[in-house]
């Protein structure tokens, strides 16, 4: 098992900066530098088979797993992870009446995949329970999101254009 108190990646050096980062980075430099880890970033994220009482809409097979945000616990986050390890800890972890959750499925994705995968009105945390952590609210998932969507046209455009 890896020691998770040292980061292993980018993004996780990027968190670790936010961690450390003098005052609280009033301008949000150290914050941006985790942003601009996680859209080149490979992630990890838990898919758990579709309960048989599933919505109209929602996947035949998987759906991602959203966590509640801390004490908020009206506030759904899409759990994403930093490495594959830090994904199964967290599943290793959880309490046995989260059992469903245990059978999850572990994918790699990218940053904006996440950002498009998750649910609108839900926020996203990298790494949840772990100290080497990093929250980004509803509001800023929607920007992000439309971000992500912006350059896809624009690239499909472009590819269009050149065809």
């Amino acid at each position: 098992m890896s020691n998770f108190d040292k980061p292993s990646n980018d993004i996780e050096q990027a968190i670790e900066g936010v961690l450390h980062a003098p005052d609280g980075d009033p301008e949000g430099a150290v914050r941006r530098t985790v942003l601009t880890a996680f859209a080149r970033a490979t992630l990890v994220v838990l898919l758990r088979p579709v309960p048989e009482d599933r919505q109209d809409g929602e996947s035949d097979e998987f759906y991602p797993v959203h966590v509640s945000d801390g004490p908020d616990t009206g506030q759904p986050m899409l759990a994403v992870f930093s490495s594959q390890e830090r994904a199964q800890a967290f599943l290793d972890d959880l309490p046995s009446a989260q059992a469903a959750s245990k059978d999850s499925e572990l994918r790699e994705i990218t940053g904006p995949q996440a950002l498009m995968g998750t649910l609108h009105g839900a926020g996203l945390i990298i790494n949840p329970t772990q100290a080497l952590s990093f929250r980004m609210n509803p509001a800023l998932v929607d920007i992000l999101r439309a971000d992500v969507a912006s350059a896809a046209g624009k690239a499909q455009q472009e590819q269009a254009d050149a065809d």
